[in-house]
């Protein structure tokens, strides 16, 4: 958790992060002590609730007179972002492996990207054409969203997604009380009491909104047959498929209906004149069809649609997406040529700058509508790539206009256009290849529509993919005798001679990086056992936990049912699914071992 709080701003204390990171290097105790007391206990100090209010213009807005045209981002005492933080993995944690959020539901949360969402949007349209059918989607935008939060309903919530009472509890202590101090043109203000709302900056704000949140996607999918959800944060979108698209009218007329009636019970309002819908259809014909909205009729729009950075037109051509990027891409690089070739940068630096600022702009959601070289609609928009990649790579070598093209790409290290579409669209499809079973974006490879053939076509490939596997919650509890023995008691238990198998296992990481895991065993007079090298991207706890898993197998057999505690996974294995893992394989073999955990420090928890 230090390590994230690398670079946030400080708060009312002015301390920073290096700074409490020579704390934490000093005595780290004092910190997890802190944290762990906040969260069992359910309080947030009261020290830490005043903010600074930072108040920031928003872009492109038509009149800055106005109040909506800013933004206050509050800026928190940096210990308390460790709390908030911690708070933060918690909820995510129990919510993702409790499948309490909707499936539909994107943006603050992990390996759930925007064009993911789009490209699940997209892929249910395609779908809806391939049997002859219209599809339509309305955009709702939530109104302050995190400003109308309500700490009561929020708590109540997170109480019927079963989070646990400790964190509920810190939840409303964190809400409640609080105050902002704001700033504007150097100069702050007195504080002043917040009545609702999270604070617009804390790390635990996102997951608190989308938990708030979440209850409206079942309502409306519940009550509006045929409708279903996507979101990212507060943008949502209502998508429907009909035969006319007066049907796809009057589904999505029946959604916003419902979504408004959970918003009045649930202190959630919409901004109704920023909603929009769109019509997907493969017909020149303009949609004439209305959406009843708050009181406000929407007519589907004719033109091009921004929905999550990407720009939808009717027919999904994503054209238009195109043009706007390519010239997001040429702007960046207009700014970013200045800095590369007359303020002194190294050739790696400068291409760094270009790959980051110039080349992730021009080709973003480029994975929807790339179809591969030489396909139909493909060469314009490859070709435009293409120039700016010679620019970029100009840029980065000084060199001049009459250099041969390909002898400059390969001296500034960029890739060709076309080479950097299809490398991306392979990315794309093996990230959502490696998303968890039952994930609705996974199954867009290989479906039966344009943008699954396109990613099945990219990535090439039949084999196994490797899989992300979130640990289900643990469905029953081990009665287990909690043991506390210090240094001396706990080496003379550990040495002590007991009937039948006795096997030792220790997992550790090293201060390079490297993890790895011995196990050992007495057979007959003679000490035997095993060791491994797990690499370089494993944890402590991985190593332990693979270590248990290997001694479970010398227990049982090789060919033991472990469950799915026993599977090593590169997200790490928590212990306590190691017991489980243990008691389930005891349970199914007949034999109860005396399980010990003894950790390597003074006053020693072992579990028997």
């Amino acid at each position: 958790m230090m390590k994230k709080a690398s670079s946030t701003a400080p708060g009312e204390d002015r301390i920073s992060a290096n700074i409490l990171k020579v704390y934490w290097e000093w005595d780290w105790q004092i910190f997890t002590g802190l944290v762990r007391a906040c969260i069992r206990v359910g309080h947030h100090p009261e020290l830490w609730k005043t903010a600074r209010g930072v108040v920031i213009p928003k872009a492109n807005k038509p009149d800055y007179s106005q109040i909506r045209a800013y933004r206050v981002i509050s800026l928190l005492d940096t210990i308390s972002k460790v709390v908030e933080r911690t708070a933060a993995h918690l909820i995510a944690d129990h919510l993702e492996r409790s499948k309490g959020l909707h499936e539909g539901q994107y943006g603050c949360r992990r390996r759930r990207a925007t064009v993911n969402a789009v490209a699940m949007l997209i892929n249910r349209t395609e779908r809806a054409w391939e049997c002859k059918k219209l599809a339509g989607t309305l955009l709702m935008d939530v109104q302050a969203a995190f400003n109308n939060t309500n700490s009561r309903l929020l708590r109540r919530r997170m109480r019927e997604l079963g989070v646990q009472e400790d964190i509920v509890r810190w939840t409303g202590s964190f809400m409640e009380d609080r105050y902002v101090r704001l700033g504007l043109d150097r100069t702050e203000g007195e504080p002043h009491k917040v009545e609702t709302g999270i604070p617009q900056g804390s790390p635990a704000a996102p997951i608190l909104f989308i938990t708030y949140l979440s209850g409206i996607f079942e309502e409306v999918e519940r009550e509006c047959k045929g409708v279903r959800a996507l979101s990212f944060a507060d943008d949502i979108s209502w998508w429907a498929e009909g035969k006319t698209e007066e049907e796809v009218a009057n589904k999505l007329s029946n959604a916003a209906e419902v979504a408004c009636r959970w918003g009045d019970r649930n202190g959630v309002t919409f901004d109704h004149n920023k909603s929009e819908a769109i019509l997907f259809s493969r017909k020149r014909k303009a949609p004439t069809a209305t959406i009843r909205t708050g009181g406000t009729e929407v007519a589907f729009n004719k033109e091009t649609t921004r929905w999550l950075g990407v720009w939808l037109d009717s027919h999904l051509t994503l054209r238009d997406h195109q043009k706007v990027m390519l010239k997001k891409g040429r702007k960046a690089w207009a700014r970013q040529k200045r800095p590369t070739g007359q303020m002194g940068l190294t050739a790696g630096n400068c291409r760094k700058v270009m790959t980051v600022c110039v080349q992730s702009v021009a080709m973003y959601g480029s994975e929807l509508w790339w179809k591969g070289e030489g396909k139909q609609g493909m060469a314009e928009g490859a070709a435009e790539l293409q120039k700016l990649v010679n620019l970029e790579a100009r840029a980065v070598t000084g060199c001049f206009r009459t250099t041969n093209q390909a002898a400059l790409g390969n001296e500034a290290g960029l890739r060709p256009a076309v080479a950097q579409l299809n490398n991306r669209q392979r990315r794309f499809g093996a990230r959502l290849l490696a998303l968890p079973r039952g994930d609705e974006a996974r199954k867009i490879v290989g479906a039966p529509s344009g943008i699954g053939r396109r990613l099945e076509e990219a990535l090439g490939y039949s084999g196994r993919m490797e899989e992300t596997i979130t640990l289900p919650l643990a469905a029953k509890r081990l009665n287990l005798e909690t043991i506390v023995e210090e240094k001396e008691e706990a080496k003379r238990t550990a040495g002590r001679e007991r009937a039948g198998l006795t096997i030792f296992t220790d997992g550790s990481r090293a201060s390079n990086g490297a993890t790895g895991y011995a196990v050992t065993w007495k057979s007959r007079s003679k000490w035997v056992g095993v060791k491994t090298h797990l690499g370089y991207n494993q944890e402590a706890f991985d190593a332990e936990g693979a270590a248990l898993a290997r001694a479970l197998c010398q227990m049982y057999g090789s060919t033991a049912s472990l469950g799915h505690g026993a599977q090593l996974r590169p997200e790490g294995i928590r212990w306590r699914r190691w017991q489980f893992a243990t008691g389930d394989a005891a349970s199914r073999h007949r034999r109860h071992p005396d399980r010990r955990w003894q950790v390597a420090t003074q006053g020693i928890w072992t579990s028997r």
